[in-house]
């Protein structure tokens, strides 16, 4: 397992549209990093109280599994 305690992107910077593509290439990465290194699941904490529900619906949207104040995703 793979723990990532930040996948940040600067909204005001790239607009919420491509922040959201950034943030789902960024965890691809991840995943695809992890895989390579024999981890089947990530988890990915979120604890900055920003955009909480964008935050969610981005990573329910890729797979992902709420845990309290984390989300478990699987490496595919």
């Amino acid at each position: 397992m793979t723990t990532t305690h930040l996948i940040g992107v600067d909204t005001e910077f790239c607009g919420p549209f491509r922040s959201a593509k950034v943030s789902v290439k960024l965890l691809r990465g991840v995943a695809a990093w992890s895989k390579a290194r024999g981890a089947r699941q990530i988890l990915v904490h979120v604890s900055t109280g920003y955009a909480l529900k964008q935050t969610d619906r981005l990573i329910r949207a890729g797979g992902g599994i709420c845990i309290g104040g984390s989300y478990l995703v699987k490496c595919s």
